[in-house]
C-alpha cells in the first residue's frame, strides 16, 4: 500500500486568509525542495513497518497578479527531479516539463481551481501544486512588524480516483529582517490540521482520517514577492480498506525548502 499521491497535497495546503491585499503583479523563479518520509505500519496483515522516502525537486516558475476580491497564481513546471524508493520514469518526469496550473485565492483564503494541466496529477503527486498559495503574500496589515493573527481555513481537492479535505487553523506572527543585504518582512507560523478523504486504487478502496501539525517560515519582500520559506509537518493517519483487517495507522512527515532564483 502506498498513499503518496494524496498525502503530499494534503500537508502542504496551509491557510491564507489574512494573506490578501498584494500592490502590484509579481513573478519569479524558484527550487522547491521536498523530503517525504512515509511509514506505514502493516502489524495488522503480519508485515510490520513499510518506510518510504521521497525526495523531489522541482524547478518552477511563478507569476501573482491581483484579480477583483482575491490573487490568481500561476504556476508553470520547467523541471523536476524525482528520487523515490519507488524510482520515477524519465517519461514521467518529461511529463511534467511545461505542466502549468492556475489557481484563484479568495480574500478567505479559499482556493479555486482555474486550470491544470496533466489532470491525472503528476504535479499533486509531487506536492508542487499545493504549494501555490504560499506565493501570495500577507496583506499589507499583517506585513507590519509585531502582527500576530489566526486563520482557520478549509480546503477540499480532488486527487487521482479520490479527493481529500482539511481544515487548518495556523498561528503567524510577523517581524521585520535583513534578508540578501535588504529588508523583509519574515512571516512563521505554527499550525494544526484535520485531514479527510478516500481513494480507489488497484487494491480497491481506501478511506483515511486523522491530524497534523507543523511550523513554517516564510520571508516577502518590499514589492510582496516571496524570497523564500521552509516549512515542516507531520501527519498521523489511519486508513480503512475493506480488505484489511484493521485501520491501518501511516505517519508521513514533510520538509519542504523554497528558494528564489537568482
Amino acid at each position: 500500500m502506498s498513499l503518496r499521491p494524496w498525502l503530499a497535497a494534503s500537508v502542504l495546503m496551509v491557510p491564507l486568509a489574512g494573506w490578501m491585499g498584494q500592490p502590484a503583479p509579481t513573478q519569479g523563479r524558484y527550487r522547491i525542495g521536498i523530503t517525504s518520509q512515509q511509514t506505514i505500519d502493516l502489524t495488522a496483515f503480519g508485515q510490520g513497518e513499510r518506510n518510504q522516502t521521497t525526495q523531489t525537486v522541482g524547478f518552477v516558475s511563478v507569476s501573482t497578479s491581483d484579480s477583483s476580491g482575491g490573487t490568481v497564481v500561476v504556476m508553470r513546471v520547467d523541471s523536476v527531479q524525482f528520487d523515490s524508493t519507488l524510482g520515477a520514469s524519465k517519461a514521467l518526469l518529461d511529463s511534467l516539463r511545461g505542466s502549468t496550473s492556475r489557481n484563484f485565492f479568495t480574500a478567505e483564503g479559499k482556493m479555486v481551481r482555474l486550470s491544470r494541466d496533466n489532470t491525472s496529477t503528476p504535479l499533486l503527486a509531487l506536492g508542487l501544486d499545493g504549494l501555490g498559495r504560499r506565493f501570495v503574500a500577507p496583506s499589507v496589515a499583517h506585513r507590519k512588524p509585531g502582527s500576530t493573527w489566526t486563520d482557520t481555513v478549509d480546503v477540499s481537492d480532488t486527487l487521482p480516483n479520490g479527493s481529500v479535505t482539511t481544515r487548518t487553523v495556523a498561528n503567524y506572527a510577523t517581524s521585520e529582517e535583513t534578508l540578501e543585504g535588504a529588508k523583509a518582512t519574515r512571516v512563521a507560523a505554527s499550525f494544526s490540521s484535520a485531514v479527510q478523504g478516500s481513494q480507489s486504487g488497484e487494491g480497491g478502496d481506501v478511506s483515511f482520517d486523522g491530524t497534523g501539525s507543523g511550523t513554517s517560515t516564510w520571508y516577502y519582500g518590499g514589492d510582496a514577492s516571496t524570497i523564500s520559506g521552509i516549512s515542516k509537518s507531520l501527519q498521523k493517519l489511519s486508513a480503512t480498506s475493506g480488505g484489511a483487517p484493521a485501520p491501518i495507522p501511516i505517519t508521513v512527515q514533510n520538509d519542504v525548502t523554497v528558494t528564489r532564483l537568482k
